[in-house]
């Protein structure tokens, strides 16, 4: 009888809070509306997807809420192979501290008995479409998801267009170059960090320098690849960042504030002369997804990423 009293106050709200549709409004935030996502993706991209629509992966902070979530889902994820669906649950930043994507206080918890699992590389959560109780699982696997995104903006107001002779040329990233955040970004094979940096200024650009979680896993999913989870380094990216010469600190680059630290465990060993950064592209070896990791310069080859305007 609750579920169904929550199914009639969903329709209610959401006619009133004009939510979009294949989306559903939040009955503890009538400004919020909840959008399931059929298709599946990986977490990092599924976090992606609704920070392009103006929201992130949903967060939730009562019971009600994910009672309603998870009720909900079982009508928009259809598919007999979707048992779970992605929320915005993760331990990304450090390992065994759980937060939200959207970064709002982790202030409640529906975990399922024995979770959330004590097993590297199960660092993002989600829920299950029946009953609705988190798992971690491993970031990389393919799954629908729930955006929080905010309601539609409804007007009636008739405006004027008025011609105008002005061309305003629209920035686009260059045809194998991928765009976050209003920059563009690509992946190159295997070099040196010197030799990667230069063939970055070929381009036009410098190695990426990262300043918050979601472009770091950006750029970690960008580089990421299916294949041997040795622990050989292969797992992992060179980026643009480096000690100074004075070797008291590290600088990225392309010279922007180095704003942003997710450093993996034990590092930075020193700060030194000719010490460069990879990023960790997956949790393997106790590596961390999205962490830095100090390395000599030039003592091995690793794939590297590029990052520049949009032109």
């Amino acid at each position: 009888m609750l579920l169904l009293i929550f199914f009639f106050l969903n329709i209610l709200i959401s006619v009133i809070a004009s939510c979009p549709n294949g989306s559903i409004a939040s009955l503890s935030d009538q400004t919020k509306c909840y959008f399931y996502e059929t298709q599946k993706m990986n977490f990092i991209v599924a976090n992606q997807n609704c920070v392009e629509n103006g929201g992130n992966l949903v967060s939730i902070h009562d019971m009600l809420d994910n009672v309603v979530i998870s009720s909900e889902a079982s009508s928009f994820f259809t598919d007999s192979t979707s048992i779970d669906f992605w929320i915005g649950a993760n331990d990304l930043y450090t390992p065994g501290v759980w937060t939200w994507m959207d970064k709002t206080p982790f202030d409640f918890t529906d975990w399922d008995k024995g979770q959330p699992q004590n097993v590297s590389g199960a660092n993002c959560g989600a829920a299950k479409i029946l009953g609705g109780q988190w798992i971690a699982e491993g970031c990389y696997e393919m799954k629908p998801f729930v955006c929080l995104i905010a309601t539609a903006t409804i007007t009636t107001t008739t405006t004027k267009i008025i011609p105008t002779t002005t061309t305003t040329k629209i920035k686009t990233c260059e045809k194998e170059w991928s765009p976050f955040g209003g920059f563009c970004y690509k992946v190159f094979d295997p070099s040196t960090w010197y030799e990667a940096e230069q063939m970055c200024v070929i381009e036009y650009a410098h190695l990426a320098s990262i300043h918050n979680l979601q472009e770091a896993l950006f750029v970690a999913n960008l580089a990421y690849y299916t294949g041997s989870d040795s622990c050989d380094g292969s797992k992992q990216a060179w980026i643009g960042l480096f000690t100074d010469d004075t070797f008291i600190s590290y600088k990225w680059t392309d010279g922007t504030p180095f704003d942003y630290q997710k450093w993996g465990t034990n590092h930075p060993y020193k700060v030194a002369p000719n010490y460069c950064n990879v990023l960790s592209l997956a949790p393997i070896c106790g590596n961390v997804t999205g962490a830095f990791y100090a390395d000599p310069c030039d003592t091995f080859d690793a794939k590297f990423v590029c990052k520049k305007g949009p032109s």
